[in-house]
């Protein structure tokens, strides 16, 4: 069943990258939207029109993007490589800053928590933190399951390292194929903060779900999965938590009872598909390997709207935003991958955002409402190109009149504990 009402229209489409959409991340403000490629691309577009704020070209492919909560307008971008690399992008300039460190394997997954100010990031097969302080600066602070006496470094006056969350040993589930690399059988592919911060819950491909106490870092529970897993979401009142498990769908779990209670099938041909409570977590919003992502009601399992991309094409990131201050608009990105990419960008007025009655329709058969006529723009101008991170001296280059790019080499690598 389709519901009657469609209410989220594409108004937006933007091409021109030369590689898988990999991450996607709305200002708070909800005025802007930051995107990652495959392709090694970084760009910031001003919502809703889609004018370009700020792009770069990083030399190792982008895996996961986050903004920040400040008033700098501060982006994180985690890289293939383990570097984490900061840009700040305002109307006149924009900066590019390698962070003083660099992780063990890719960033797969980066998360913020308000109320400790926390960033959580899934880099390989451990779990790291950040701390935002009060001056906007970042610290590096991370636990570890085999808890150690902490020890601090300070790294470029405001960066601490302390020591860090990995996943846990012991048996490994009967369903991994033993061609497959011990790096890639515990690789962390989201993290989300539960209990205003006081824990967190990390997803490892091939291992299942596992709960730190973020102050002793020890492990209070573990769910282990009986496939794989991808990406996965934790619900507003922390009791659901629906994982794309890279075989026929997305698994609900019950992390009171520590259980999965049911399968949403949806084909996935292998993808880590992502996933998204929205709307105050009544509905969710499902990633696809086939063009179709989908809003699926939580009560029902009805199948409330459809926003249709190119047929064939896998959906593997998505975001979603309330709108900024007075704009009355609620707003979803989705990001596709291949070679010939896009990002679109899909509004609803906040006001309209329900659903009717059911038809009984087949999923074939919904589409997105052309309520308003979408826009299509392309990435024309050239990135900013940041051609190397590596430390020999911090540099500044100015790659066009009132655009200045500083890149700060790695001083810096944590070790492994």
């Amino acid at each position: 069943m389709v519901a009657k009402s469609e209410p989220y229209s594409c108004i937006l489409t933007i091409t021109g990258f030369e590689d898988s959409i990999t991450s996607l991340s709305f200002s708070p403000d909800g005025r802007h939207l930051a995107m990652g490629s495959y392709d090694g691309t970084m760009a910031i577009f001003v919502v809703p029109g889609g004018r370009v704020l700020s792009k770069i070209r990083l030399p190792e492919p982008v895996t996961s993007i986050l903004y920040l909560p400040t008033n700098r307008n501060c982006v994180l971008v985690g890289c293939l490589d383990g570097n984490l690399v900061s840009v700040q992008a305002e109307t006149d300039e924009h900066w590019v800053n390698a962070l003083s460190f660099s992780f063990e394997g890719p960033i797969e997954a980066l998360e913020y928590c308000t109320e400790r100010a926390y960033v959580g990031i899934a880099n390989g097969s451990q779990v790291s933190l950040l701390r935002l302080t009060k001056k906007g600066q970042l610290g590096y602070v991370a636990v570890s399951s085999t808890w150690v006496l902490p020890f601090t470094l300070h790294l470029s006056g405001s960066l601490f390292f302390v020591s860090r969350m990995q996943c846990p040993g012991g048996d490994r589930p009967a369903s991994l194929a033993p061609q497959q690399r011990e790096s890639d059988m515990t690789l962390a592919t989201s993290v989300c903060f539960m209990q205003d911060g006081s824990t967190l819950i990390a997803s490892f491909m091939h291992y299942g779900l596992v709960c730190y106490d973020v102050d002793s870092g020890t492990i209070l529970w573990v769910i282990p999965c009986i496939g794989n897993i991808g990406r996965m979401t934790v619900a507003g009142d922390e009791q659901y938590c629906i994982a794309c498990n890279l075989e026929n769908g997305f698994d609900t779990y019950d992390l009171r009872l520590r259980e999965l209670l049911w399968t949403t099938k949806v084909e996935s041909n292998g993808f880590p598909l992502p996933v998204l409570f929205i709307h105050e977590d009544q509905h969710v919003l499902f990633g696809s390997a086939d063009g179709d992502v989908v809003i699926v009601c939580r009560k029902t399992d009805m199948v409330l709207q459809k926003l249709q991309h190119t047929k064939g094409d896998a959906i593997q990131t998505m975001a979603i935003c309330g709108g900024g201050p007075g704009t009355g608009f609620r707003y979803i990105a989705t990001g596709s991958s291949g070679t010939r990419t896009y990002v679109k960008l899909w509004m609803a007025e906040r006001r309209t955002v329900r659903f009717d009655e059911p038809e009984m329709v087949s999923m074939s058969q919904a589409h997105p409402s052309p309520n308003i006529v979408p826009v299509e723009t392309q990435l024309d101008a050239p990135p900013h190109i940041v051609h190397n991170m590596s430390p020999v001296q911090a540099r500044r280059i100015s790659p066009l009149p009132g655009i200045i790019v500083a890149v700060r080499e790695c001083l810096y690598q944590p070790p492994i504990i």
